[in-house]
């Protein structure tokens, strides 16, 4: 068994680690009204395809309404919980990230549409969005990465700091890395009760974004970056008030109506279709040259396969997946004669 990823010393014998905490990811991925763990079921958005998972304890009824028939393959392959991880870290190691979800989740009491005192606690707070950028970027699960050096700092400050201790003398030690380490967190509270969210992390950074349930956390790994505003993050780099935190003052949280945060999701979405329609374009024109015909498809068969799509009855659970998207073009392109 490999070593621990956050202490390096002991076997990495934790499983059914959540690298982002449930309570953060319950409104996203279990099924509605159920609080539990192995309740998830979870739709995560590719450029391709619709990758489609769920906890062992979901109601077979439920999964049948969602998916219809599923084989004995598919029930193995999907039925692995998103953002679950095994044998990553040690289970003391574990205990730190628990100690450190324990406490923040305290701060949900308290909200705001405007900017707020989430906590006076700043190293808990400070430590507890670290420990996520950290643990998603050790395990890829997100597709997501911290820069080499970020992720080398992340570790050593993790490692360091104790949450059941004063911490005398952390600061001192690691000033450096803790004068550089800054963040942001906007917050709708509610919000995906209201209208549904989802849980998206950046392949960017200067800052690195995390778009996740009621809130979008960036975190800046240095000092100089803290006055960039060019960096893109669907409308939050508008919002010039959002306050900076540290590890040494409370977090300070910018909160957001409905209508404001509402607005940066609708570009999100905006965001997602753009990127999915350029790749139905690619793959469109792709089978349009393979049966020799020259240019591009013609936009009017182009728009039919894209309803298609759109009004075709497949289960939830399989709509909008490259299966599904195969399957609607083989049925508008036979109509024109041409059978691929």
């Amino acid at each position: 068994m490999k070593n621990c990823a956050l202490c390096l010393e002991k076997e990495a014998n934790d499983t059914g680690s959540h690298i982002v905490p449930h309570f953060l990811l319950k409104r996203i991925f279990n099924v509605a009204n159920a609080k539990g763990r192995d309740q998830e079921l979870s739709f995560k958005l590719t450029a391709y395809d619709v990758e489609t998972h769920f906890g062992r304890g979901v109601n077979p009824d439920k999964l049948d309404e969602v998916f219809g028939e599923l084989t004995d393959e598919e029930l193995e392959e999907k039925a692995i919980a998103q953002m679950v991880v095994d044998n990553e870290w040690c289970t003391l190691c574990e205990k730190k990230f628990a100690i450190l979800e324990s406490a923040y989740a305290e701060t949900l009491k308290t909200n705001s549409e405007e900017i707020y005192q989430s906590t006076d606690h700043a190293s808990m707070a400070f430590m507890f969005w670290l420990s996520i950028f950290w643990r998603a970027s050790i395990t890829a699960n997100a597709g997501f990465s911290l820069k080499s050096n970020d992720q080398k700092t992340a570790r050593i400050l993790l490692h360091d700091y104790d949450p059941t201790s004063a911490n005398e003398g952390f600061a001192g030690k690691h000033e450096h890395a803790l004068s550089n380490v800054s963040y942001k967190v906007y917050r709708c509270p509610e919000y995906s009760k209201k209208r549904g969210t989802f849980l998206y992390m950046a392949h960017q950074t200067q800052p690195y974004s995390f778009l996740v349930d009621e809130f979008v956390i960036q975190m800046y790994f240095q000092a100089k970056h803290m006055k960039n505003s060019s960096q893109l993050f669907f409308g939050f780099e508008k919002i010039n008030d959002a306050p900076f935190n540290s590890f040494s003052q409370g977090e300070s949280v910018r909160g957001l109506s409905e209508g404001a945060f509402g607005s940066t999701m609708v570009n999100f979405v905006e965001f997602y279709r753009t990127i999915r329609l350029k790749v139905y374009d690619n793959l469109l024109n792709k089978v349009h040259n393979k049966f020799g015909l020259r240019g591009t498809i013609v936009s009017a068969i182009k728009d039919e396969i894209l309803g298609q799509v759109t009004a075709d009855t497949t289960k939830l659970g399989r709509k909008y997946t490259m299966e599904d998207f195969v399957k609607c073009t083989i049925t508008v392109l036979k109509k024109y004669g041409l059978n691929p």
